[in-house]
């Protein structure tokens, strides 16, 4: 976990974070770019006391990753997110208390 994520989460959403980079370990970017399409806010939505929400897609598909496996490198994907934040009791800066995601042909 980096000092940058950990400014920007909390909660739940930043433990299941820390154990998904742990199981994520052998899967890093080999080649490629990851380009942020586009960010939408999502209106009237709310889930673990999140104050706004937000739609996000990102493009890996250009980019490589090792495989845990072994072999092949895998092709990245497009990824559609729903990102939720929240002030820690009510006062200091937004962080990410919880999110969701599907992978998407493209953004």
């Amino acid at each position: 976990m980096t000092t940058e994520l950990e400014a920007v989460t909390a909660g739940p959403y930043r433990e299941t974070l820390e154990q998904l980079l742990v199981a994520m370990r052998g899967n890093q970017r080999l080649s490629g770019d990851s380009s942020l399409v586009w960010v939408r806010r999502l209106i009237g939505l709310e889930r673990s006391g999140s104050v706004v929400a937000l739609n996000v897609c990102t493009d890996d598909r250009q980019a490589l990753f090792a495989n845990p496996a072994g072999g092949e490198p895998l092709q990245g994907r497009a990824v559609d997110r729903r990102v939720y934040l929240a002030r820690a009791d009510g006062v200091g800066p937004l962080r990410i208390v919880d999110s969701e995601f599907a992978r998407v042909e493209s953004c």
